[in-house]
């Protein structure tokens, strides 16, 4: 970042022009600023004596600007560096740990600096040297050397160097100037130098800021001398630059400092560092103007200002009478004092005037000021201050009511809201930003008025954390909610009150606490129209939520008070949503199953309890949606077959519970207590028939015939088969059609009159009862065709192949190399003599032969037989020969067995069993299992008889 470029100049000498480029550097490295001074009054140098080396030592002779000029007139083909000629320097009044000071001195003042300063021409060096040129470079690289400000200390007069110094470097010129003709006409003529060089370079040029400084202005002299000069500087200047010629701005004369090279900032406050400071606010770029002083600021000056002179018009020294010299040294310290006194009091009545004009206390006026020369004239000051002092603390306190008082007002009392607000309201109505202040406060009432917990209860609008901050104790909270739900309900306004109830229902419903009487009273006003049933989720669904967790908290042992809390209309919204929207019912629903599962499991005086809920509730919507969500649960069928039990026993008419029923029928079928499901439905159908013939009830018959089928109950076959109502419902489960079918088909125990029965009701249904895989009817057809088959006979001939078959698939034994052939012949074998059983017309005939067959021969022939088509034949070895014996033993036991159901009627196993094959039997069971595993069904208690009917589908293929 490019430093800026502070121009010190005077037309005439004796100004303090370097006194103050010093105290203004020093005053900005206390500040934070990094800076560096440039000693450019060759012929006079002496910037250097204001400072010291970093130990405290004088300032060694050191290369500078002359140096720099020296090099740069010789046209270097390197560019001369000027920042390498820097050096560190510091003062006893800088801050050590703040900004920084370099200097970059005039030039080695003892390497005859003189006669190389009397060489150099500016107008060669400009002219043939590219002087301009140089000291642009001159210009960037201070510039660039990481500062913040670049204090320049210009000659005086109107020359060359001044010429530089004020138009080619300077951001900033600091002209200063005494109060007389000289230094005024002097000061005129840059002033309009400057303008003409801004208008000549127009925009492209460098904007220069240009600071009137009256300086060594004798504040002790008569007032109408120093404010007749002040003025003809004013009208020299007419406003086109900068003046600093108020008190505090202008530089005073001061006999302390008036010798040497003193710096005034940094030590004890005075009117001179004062307006030193004042200087560098003007050269930072702040004006007074722009500083607006707060007014507990002006408030703790005018307090200091009282003390100070309280003490001093009660301490105030004698003049000393023994020299002259001592007599004129106390009238200056004292002198420098009353005026820095008065200019403090200057000062802040022209902060209190400022402040003024931006809404700050009109009626306080800081008044003229006596000279303060006698001490009456400081106790009456002294007075006046206080005065201003305490009024300025009451406007304060007023304006601090006012405003809390508008703003509690907007917010309708609620002082919590309001509480936050006013800490910065406060703190810019004490820094005299009324204006500011008012605008805030107007906003602020409308955001209270809009937002305070009154205005968004009546919206519907009232959060708990918006309550809370007003009432931040729970018990507070709670009382002021039931205590507005009273006055809401009781003092009707003329209003649709109920967004404000609801508003009031779902905070007081956030602690779960059991509801009130003014709650149910407001929830049952809100319920009057139905077309609030949409808002039962924020409303009722809290409300009628810790109505049942009361309810099914289980006995006490206090009164369980079991009527309705609330009115019809709360009870009918509730009816409403069972018929049309019962999905917004289901989370308590949810609730209340759980309720229902843990009160029945805590013991018998919880389920008394429970049945007297039952006893004293059946009729409320909610109750029975959470009995609807049971019946279809994975509670324990124990469990839930129990609190269904009682649910019935509570209800008028059980028999119109239809969910409930099928929930317990189920639960008894699963514990696999069918026969007291079968008698509970059958009693229920005494008081309406039309239950036993319900579809969804149908898995109790299925179930029964389950049973049946199991455990071989002919008499319960019988029954449930030769009943025309039974077999419908068995019929409308698709569980039920395969159980029939097994016993059609003759897979099961069942007596052939059954079989035959259940075969004409499967092969001839009524229209609705969905039709069997193809397959599986083509089985039955096929059996129905052939009146006189022995079905059973025709079982144990299958049975019989089944068991050959396998007897064929062992093999003889694998390691021995002709097995494959032998495997062969040993098939062929079991094919012929079972056919030949087949066909054998008596059991004796069929004995004969299978007694004939002799091993040892057969392996003898078998051998003979494949020597001659295979040379390399050989007998079959040890552990071969011990395979063939084991099969050919197991082929004689079956066929013996098989030989035992030939017929003495002379007919033969084929003519007696009919035409059959076991593949189609087979396919037929296949398809039967296939269609129960794609059953469309999700009803639980179908699906656990479909997989016990599979499971007796694949016991009768094996």
């Amino acid at each position: 970042m490019t430093a800026t470029f502070v121009t010190f100049y005077s037309f005439k000498g004796g100004v303090g022009r370097t006194q103050a480029l010093a105290n203004v550097a020093v005053a900005l490295a206390n500040r934070g600023q990094r800076v560096i001074v440039v000693d450019m009054d060759l012929e006079s140098p002496g910037l250097h004596a204001f400072f010291a080396a970093d130990s405290g030592d004088p300032l060694e002779p050191q290369a500078g600007v002359l140096e720099f000029l020296e090099q740069s007139f010789a046209l270097p083909s390197e560019p001369p560096q000027a920042t390498a000629k820097l050096v560190s320097c510091t003062h006893a009044r800088r801050t050590p740990s703040a900004g920084s000071l370099r200097l970059l001195g005039a030039g080695d003042l003892a390497r005859d600096y003189e006669k190389r300063l009397s060489v150099f021409s500016w107008d060669v060096f400009y002219r043939e040297r590219d002087g301009y040129r140089f000291m642009e470079l001159f210009r960037q690289q201070l510039g660039e050397a990481d500062a913040d400000f670049v204090l320049v200390d210009s000659r005086t007069g109107l020359n060359d160097t001044g010429h530089i110094c004020t138009f080619q470097l300077p951001d900033v010129i600091v002209a200063l100037f005494a109060l007389h003709s000289q230094g005024i006409e002097g000061t005129r003529r840059l002033a309009e130098a400057v303008q003409r060089c801004q208008q000549e370079e127009g925009v492209q040029g460098r904007p220069r800021r240009l600071l009137l400084v009256p300086a060594r202005i004798d504040e002790a002299a008569p007032e109408d001398l120093r404010e007749r000069w002040l003025a003809e500087a004013r009208r020299a200047f007419d406003g086109a630059h900068e003046l600093l010629a108020d008190l505090y701005e202008r530089i005073p004369y001061a006999a302390q400092i008036a010798f040497g090279e003193q710096i005034a900032v940094g030590g004890a406050q005075s009117i001179l560092s004062d307006s030193y400071e004042r200087l560098v606010d003007r050269i930072v770029g702040r004006s007074d103007e722009e500083a607006t002083v707060p007014l507990h600021e002006i408030r703790t000056w005018l307090y200091e200002l009282a003390e100070e002179l309280y003490r001093a018009s009660g301490e105030r020294p004698s003049p000393p009478l023994d020299s002259l010299r001592d007599l004129r040294r106390w009238l200056a310290v004292e002198s420098d004092r009353r005026e820095s006194i008065l200019g403090r009091i200057d000062r802040a009545r022209r902060a209190l005037d400022r402040l003024r004009g931006g809404g700050g206390p009109d009626t306080i006026v800081i008044g003229p000021t006596t000279r303060l020369d006698r001490a009456e004239e400081m106790s009456a000051e002294v007075d006046h201050l206080a005065t201003v002092v305490q009024a300025i603390d009451e406007w304060i306190s007023n304006q601090q009511e006012q405003i809390r008082l508008r703003l509690v007002a907007a917010a309708e009392g609620d002082e919590q809201a309001v509480a936050s607000k006013l800490p910065a309201l406060y703190e810019a109505l004490r820094a005299g930003q009324r204006l500011d202040v008012e605008r805030q406060v107007s906003g602020l009432t409308e955001d209270l008025a809009r937002d305070n917990v009154p205005a968004l209860l009546r919206l519907g609008r009232l959060s708990l954390q918006r309550l809370r901050q007003r009432y931040p104790s729970p018990t507070e909270c709670s009382a002021w909610i039931e205590k507005t739900l009273e006055r809401t309900i009781t003092e009707p306004s003329g209003v649709d009150t109920r967004p404000v109830l609801k508003n009031l229902l779902a905070l007081a419903r956030a602690d779960g606490a059991p509801p009130t009487l003014f709650q149910w009273m407001a929830y049952e006003l809100i319920c009057d129209d139905p077309a609030e049933d949409q808002s039962f989720a924020d409303v009722g669904e809290p409300i009628w939520r810790a109505e049942w967790s009361r309810l099914l908290a289980g006995p006490t042992d206090s009164h369980v008070d079991m009527d309705y809390p609330v009115g019809l209309d709360g009870r009918n919204q509730i009816e409403r949503l069972a018929q049309g929207d019962a999905a917004m019912l289901q989370p308590i629903a949810a609730d209340i199953r759980q309720g229902l599962v843990v009160l029945w499991q805590t013991g018998p005086r919880a389920r008394a309890h429970l049945t007297e809920v039952f006893r004293r509730r059946n009729a409320d919507p909610l109750l029975r949606e959470g009995i609807k969500l049971l019946t279809r649960d994975e509670v324990a069928p124990a469990v839930r077959s129990g609190i269904l039990a009682a649910w019935l026993e509570a209800c008028d008419r059980p028999e119109e519970e239809r969910s409930a029923v099928r929930g317990l029928l189920g639960a008894l079928v699963e514990r696999d207590h069918v026969g007291e499901a079968f008698y509970a439905l059958a009693a229920l159908s005494l008081r309406n028939p039309a239950l036993g013939a319900e579809p969804d009830l149908a898995f109790v018959w299925a179930a029964l015939l389950a049973r049946a089928v199991r455990r071989g109950d002919g008499a319960w076959y019988r029954r449930l088969v030769t009943s025309s109502d039974a077999v419908l419902s068995i019929l409308s489960t698709r569980a039920g059609r395969a159980l029939l079918t097994a016993i059609a088909a003759g897979w099961t125990s069942a007596p052939p009159d059954i079989a035959g029965i259940a075969r004409t009701k499967l092969l001839y249904p009524a229209p609705s009862v969905e039709p069997l895989p193809s397959a599986t009817r083509e089985w039955l057809l096929s059996l129905e065709r052939d009146p006189n088959r022995d079905h059973t006979l025709a079982a144990s001939v299958l049975a019989a192949e089944g068991q050959i078959e396998a007897i064929r698939s062992r093999g003889v034994y694998a390691a021995w190399g002709p097995s494959a052939s032998w495997e062969s012949e040993f098939r062929d074998l079991a094919d012929r003599e079972f056919r030949e059983v087949l066909a054998a017309k008596s059991a004796g005939q069929v004995t004969a032969h299978i007694h004939g067959l002799d091993v040892e021969k057969w392996i003898g022939r078998t051998h003979e037989r494949l020597r001659q088509r295979h040379s390399n034949s050989s007998m079959p070895n040890g552990g071969a020969l011990k395979a063939i014996e084991r099969n050919f033993g197991d082929l004689k036991k079956v066929l013996a067995e098989l030989a035992e159901h030939v017929p003495s009627s002379g007919r033969s196993l084929r003519d007696e069993a009919g035409s059959f094959t076991q593949e189609e039997e087979e396919l037929a069971i296949d398809a039967l299992a296939d269609w129960l595993v794609t059953a469309p069904t999700g009803d639980p208690f179908e699906a656990r008889l479909t997989s016990d009917v599979r499971d007796q589908l694949t016991g009768a293929r094996a």
